[in-house]
């Protein structure tokens, strides 16, 4: 990261942490950040204030609601780095971040890079002028040797540090988010990441993201503004000159959307929070700041607090119906965005003890597994299209120019899609059975996605027997994926079918992403 790219982060940060007003009266969008602005003078005059603390020496001291973004997994020995920001967002140059009384002082840009020591429990922390923690982190080791975040769940997080190959060579991705918005903080957990300062990168749809905090397993970042909204997007890690695999990512929006253009006071108007850029269910927070102008109510006719969590049904249609009801004729305030399906990222770490939210978590990653599951089988349907298109192509007596070849980029194209589809959907499991979902679940969520409905989690009976050891279903579709060759002759493919006519493409509407 550059020096102009880091004063860059510094304003997106801003961005992502501050406030804006989002008031409209026709279609109205959630989705917002506050303008950044010169650090203030306070800030810069509190950074040349200094205390001593016995066993770290100086420290200088960070104001009052400032904050520390650090990822939620660091590695035991190895080098890691953290950005404090204040409460607005913007850097502090100068802060000291203490790592188990050891202080390390942040640059012009807020970064601190700090070596984790080899111990079994650490605190990362930043102080007030008064020697009180502003902010503080702790961690503990986990039987893979990991420190991880206690305001994490510490059992999730294990059980994703597990598909880690232990011959892994190169930067590694192990999860990724399914779903992401423009300008949000997004949690990557992987293995071989740098843990340095300028020398990770990730990239979402040929775009740089920001990263503010990072360790060899994990970096945080900030998605890249000009993200355009759209479903099956590129995102991988590079470290130095290795690449990760790749990822898909589907690039959200949540607006709130209703068609009167002219609202009145006293009256009740239909709306819905929607999402645009995927099919995939999504948990959504809503922030009514303006309760007094405006209030929302649900489908069930059930008001909704002023700060709630909604998931939403995933498909075609992926929104919830909602009533608005306007009190005053006035600016309203009223933000959304998505939550991540992990704990973990800065922001929602008071939901970690909160079994309502690990529930919603858990039926969020259910719907994830099934839609997932639908984009791979219909990647396999195509694949094998493809297949009985080569076993045509041998008995027409003339061939277009070009024909073999096409075919042989598109079946190479699908494999590799087919190939990350299971990685997202193994790492999925692994983060649906960390959430205590049983093999019935997860059977059941994988036969809905098969017959083409989509999955209801609640209606999943409780009492199922915890997950075994059984082989999951898209274990057993990465065994059954047949290898297909195409030799200059003509393509070598049969699956014991020999058709010339292949099946009526679907429609755009029928087409799963």
């Amino acid at each position: 990261m550059t020096p102009l790219s880091r004063l860059l982060a510094t304003v997106l940060v801003v961005q992502v942490l501050g406030i804006c007003n989002c008031s409209s009266w026709a279609l109205t969008s959630l989705q917002g950040g506050a303008n950044s602005g010169p650090m203030p003078v306070n800030t810069l005059l509190l950074a040349n204030k200094k205390f001593t603390d016995v066993g770290s020496g100086e420290i200088t001291p960070v104001p009052v609601g400032s904050t520390l973004l650090s990822t939620p997994v660091l590695v035991p020995g190895q080098a890691a780095w953290v950005t404090v920001v204040t409460g607005s967002g913007h850097s502090i140059a100068g802060a000291s971040v203490v790592v188990n009384g050891v202080a390390y002082t942040a640059d012009l840009s807020g970064i601190a890079a700090l070596q984790i020591p080899q111990v079994d429990k650490l605190t990362i922390a930043i102080f007030d002028p008064n020697k009180k923690p502003v902010f503080e982190r702790k961690y503990v080791i986990t039987s893979g040797g990991m420190l991880i975040s206690e305001d994490a769940d510490t059992h999730v997080f294990a059980k994703i540090s597990e598909l880690i190959a232990v011959k892994a060579v190169g930067p590694a991705i192990v999860y990724s988010p399914v779903s992401i918005e423009a300008r949000q903080l997004v949690l990557i957990l992987g293995k071989n990441f740098s843990g340095r300062l300028d020398e990770d990168q990730l990239v979402i749809d040929g775009l740089d993201a920001i990263i503010v905090a990072g360790s060899p397993a994990a970096l945080l970042a900030v998605t890249p503004s000009r993200l355009s909204i759209g479903p099956v997007r590129e995102l991988l890690v590079r470290s130095g000159d290795e690449s990760s695999d790749i990822r898909e990512v589907d690039v959200c929006r949540v607006e709130l959307v209703y068609k009167d253009k002219s609202l009145e006071p006293g009256q009740k108007y239909r709306a819905r929070l929607q999402v645009l850029g995927s099919n995939i269910p999504c948990l959504v927070e809503v922030d009514n700041r303006s309760s007094d102008a405006v209030s929302l109510t649900g489908a069930d006719g059930t008001p909704l607090p002023a700060k709630t969590r909604l998931m939403t049904p995933g498909g075609e249609q992926n929104y919830l119906p909602v009533e608005l009801s306007v009190k005053a004729k006035t600016n309203f305030d009223v933000d959304a965005h998505l939550l991540p399906d992990i704990l973990g990222v800065p922001g929602v770490e008071g939901y970690s003890s909160d079994p309502k939210h690990h529930q919603m978590v858990k039926d969020l990653v259910g719907g994830e597994i099934g839609r997932l599951k639908r984009r791979l089988i219909n990647v396999e349907n195509r694949l094998g299209q493809i297949r009985e298109r080569g076993n045509a192509l041998q008995s027409e007596p003339s061939v277009l120019p070009g024909e073999y070849e096409r075919l042989s980029i598109e079946q190479k194209n699908l494999s590799n899609r087919q190939a990350r589809l299971l990685a997202m959907l193994k790492s999925c499991r692994v983060l649906f059975e960390a959430l205590g979902a049983t093999d019935e679940e997860f059977r059941h969520v994988l036969e809905v996605a098969g017959g083409g409905v989509m999955v209801t989690p609640p209606t999943i009976s409780p009492n199922a027997l915890p997950i075994g050891s059984e082989k999951a279903a898209v274990e057993k579709a990465a065994a059954e994926q047949v290898k297909v060759t195409l030799p200059a002759g003509g393509p070598a493919l049969s699956d014991g079918v020999n058709r010339k006519e292949l099946p009526k493409p679907k429609s755009a509407e029928e087409m799963e992403w």
